[in-house]
């Protein structure tokens, strides 16, 4: 579920207000550190138990009932920006264009990813 952290700190910054929006952004990517150290511990404490294929089978069953739960504890209101997704994607492309300093971001990013890799 790391895939999807991107969208939950953001779908919080988005419901949190200027004077919380710090305080909550940390509780979120506090929980998100937490959650990786003890998902490492936990999975190895079931794979001694029941070897590794029931990592994978828990994994799917708390994934499921995430799927089920998460809609119903998530408000439904509207967003904010009614810019249509596509409008949104090419924007960023325009910044990318417009900004040299993001470019300079981007390029320095991509090489601490290659060097990572590389390890």
């Amino acid at each position: 579920m790391r895939w999807r952290f991107p969208i939950l700190s953001a779908y919080t910054a988005g419901l949190a207000d200027d004077a919380t929006r710090g305080r909550a952004l940390g509780i979120v990517m506090g929980g998100v550190l937490f959650g990786i150290l003890l998902s490492r511990t936990v999975a190895g404490l079931i794979a001694a138990v029941g070897g590794w294929r029931t990592v994978y089978v828990v994994a799917a069953v708390l994934m499921a009932a995430a799927a089920l739960a998460i809609p119903s504890l998530v408000s439904g209101e509207k967003p904010a920006l009614g810019t249509p997704y596509g409008t949104q994607v090419l924007s960023v492309l325009t910044q990318f264009r417009r900004y040299p300093i993001l470019r300079t971001r981007c390029f320095l990013g991509a090489c601490a990813m290659g060097t990572f890799t590389a390890f």
